[in-house]
């Protein structure tokens, strides 16, 4: 027989030794399962906050903020040019020729978490033009903050993470505020924030008239080029910086993302040696006690290329095996749960995302640590002389 059609025959010899010593197989799917699931949940995080950037914003929404801002919390705009950038050509006008724009006002508070720990959080501003602007399905409040009212809209998310939330009323800045209703916005980026009246958080704190940022609904998606290049030929607008409302939050979101993708990589690379390490030397004595077997098996006949990919592709399976059975739990227990992740403005709310793409990803992962486990025992394993072997 060639090495090819001998690998089918020594891999099914190898597999049926399982049931004989199946502790040395649950040692050795241990260490994959621990890596792979530690790897599965670090993966799941960015692909959550991805998926919040992309549900959030609408492409024919603009947003104007000042240049120096990094964010909508800590831009400023003044009346003049509020009112310069609402008159620009291509944004959209109502039947009675207004532009269709709405100022946002955005600040911070405070609030305690349910595991005691004080956290930020977001409210936003806004004002009947808001709401005329937005596509009713992306966005859902039953009962909308009354104009000039301490009334608040949270979301369900909100509310499980922060029991002040979950009450009738809210202590805000020295005052009390009420809660209406629940934001429901398909578990986007908005649903972080806290939606009152624009005129109501101006005046509770002490800001009257200040705005954070315009949006501007767009005559089509199309249009944002000749609205930014208007308004960089106007020279009141210096300060002024136009974006998608779309791109604004894959930015928002993009460090936090790489943040997370990076921990990921970190985790993975610590774990992955701790795992290559356990189940190298699990391998290495297991291999060291079917050694007069795998002596025998070469006495037989068998190459000893055969013999050794009939070994990888024993512990690639048990690999594949762990990883998948693992990956299978963490999806049960995990996918589309919540967390959370504070920077200095606010809080972000998303949902694990344990999907295919996740999968794919650890399955690789499992297969290389695999890989780079049966190096140095397959290596001391094939490299001993024959005849000492069958002696032992």
């Amino acid at each position: 027989m060639n090495t090819f059609t001998q690998i089918g025959p020594l891999w099914a010899f190898l597999l049926s030794m399982h049931r004989r010593r199946p502790g040395d197989t649950l040692l050795m799917g241990a260490g994959f399962s621990i890596a792979t699931a530690a790897l599965a949940v670090m993966l799941a995080i960015p692909a959550g906050i991805d998926r919040i950037a992309g549900q959030t914003g609408q492409p024919d929404i603009a947003l104007a903020l000042s240049n120096g801002a990094l964010d909508e919390a800590g831009s400023s705009l003044s009346p003049e040019q509020v009112a310069v950038v609402s008159h620009l050509p291509s944004v959209e006008r109502d039947p009675n020729g207004r532009p269709r724009a709405a100022p946002q006002f955005l600040a911070n508070a405070k609030l305690s978490r349910t595991d005691g720990q004080t956290s930020p959080i977001l409210l936003r501003g806004i004002s009947a033009d808001t709401w005329a602007m937005m596509d009713p399905t992306r966005i859902d409040v039953a009962i909308k903050p009354r104009e000039g009212g301490r009334e608040l809209a949270a979301s369900a998310t909100l509310q499980a993470q922060f029991p002040e939330l979950a009450r009738s009323h809210v202590d805000i800045q020295g005052s009390s505020w009420r809660r209406t209703s629940e934001l429901r916005a398909a578990g986007n980026l908005w649903e972080s924030e806290l939606w009152t009246d624009l005129s109501a958080l101006q005046a509770a704190y002490n800001r009257p008239g200040r705005v954070s940022s315009l949006w501007l609904k767009l005559e089509s998606p199309d249009v944002l080029p000749a609205l930014r290049a208007a308004a960089a030929d106007d020279p009141r607008l210096q300060g002024v910086r136009i974006v998608s409302q779309v791109e604004y939050y894959e930015q928002q979101v993009g460090f936090l993302t790489r943040l997370a993708r990076s921990a990921a990589l970190g985790v993975s690379l610590l774990l992955g040696a701790g795992a290559i390490l356990a189940i190298s030397t699990t391998l290495g004595m297991v291999l060291e006690r079917r050694r007069r077997e795998m002596a025998t098996l070469r006495a037989l006949g068998f190459s000893d290329t055969a013999v050794g990919t009939a070994l990888l592709l024993d512990l690639l399976a048990i690999g594949a095996l762990a990883s998948l059975v693992t990956f299978g739990i963490v999806h049960v227990f995990l996918d589309g749960a919540s967390f959370g992740t504070s920077s200095v403005n606010q809080a972000v709310y998303a949902r694990f995302v344990v999907d295919a793409e996740v999968m794919t990803a650890v399955l690789g992962y499992a297969l290389l640590v695999g890989l780079a486990s049966s190096a140095m025992p397959l290596r001391k394993v094939m490299s001993g002389r024959l005849v000492d072997a069958l002696r032992e």
